[in-house]
Parts: C-alpha cells; structure tokens; sequence
C-alpha cells in the first residue's frame, strides 16, 4: 500500500486503520492505529494536541524502517529474487 511509504516518505505520522501491513510495520512504532471511525475520532485531539510528542518518539523506529525499505535495499532484494529465478531454472 504505497500511503504507508508516501507518508514516511513526507516525514509525517502516519495514522491508519488497523490491518495487516508490510513485514516491519507495527502500530505504536511505525503508525498510530484505530480500529473504526469512532476510535479515530477519540484519538485525533491527543494525537493533534501531542503531534510534536508523538513524532519524536516514533522517528527512530519510522528510520529504520525508511532504511529497511530503502531504494537501495529494494534494488538488492530484486536482484535476489532474479538471481534465485535464474539458479533455479538452470
């Protein structure tokens, strides 16, 4: 889901609904998360009122995972893929 990797990408907090997400993801570290509408809008005024907060705590665990999935890192993880493909139908 390319919103999780445009957010990171813009350096904004990501909020989203709970779900299955890329391995690395994990709600509290990576993105705040709300199960329904209601919960969502429960949470907003904390988040709004403590965004600074919140961002400094979440922005080593947010690099990693810009790291994790890096250009660099995809390009390697590519050429993998390619290079078991091409082994394994030699």
């Amino acid at each position: 889901n390319m919103r999780l990797f445009e957010a990171l990408g813009c350096g904004s907090l990501l909020i989203s609904e709970e779900g299955n997400y890329p391995e690395g993801f994990v709600e509290g570290k990576h993105y705040i998360g709300y199960k329904d509408g209601a919960v969502l809008l429960q949470k907003l005024p904390g988040i709004i009122l403590n965004y600074e907060r919140l961002k400094r705590r979440m922005q080593p665990y947010i690099d990693d995972l810009r790291q994790r999935y890096s250009k660099e890192n995809q390009w390697k993880k590519f050429q993998e893929i390619i290079s078991d493909f091409n082994q394994k139908n030699k």
